[in-house]
């Protein structure tokens, strides 16, 4: 098992995003599907009284589009 990420380099550790595990190929060689990652997505704002979110992972947390 490995850590993996297909999102943009430099944003696994930032916001809401994160790396995922990925175990050996068992039909084959190679890796499997990367597993619980986070990649960005578009930013959202929180209502009042939630815990805002930066889901784009640019280190901004719920900007303006």
């Amino acid at each position: 098992m490995r850590d993996c990420y297909t999102g943009p380099p430099g944003t696994e550790t930032i916001g809401a995003c994160t790396t995922g595990s990925e175990t050996c190929n068992a039909e084959g060689p190679g890796w499997a599907e990367c597993i619980g990652e986070v990649v960005p997505t578009r930013e959202v704002a929180m209502p009042p009284g939630e815990t805002p979110v930066d889901e784009d992972c640019d280190g901004m947390i719920d900007e303006a589009p």
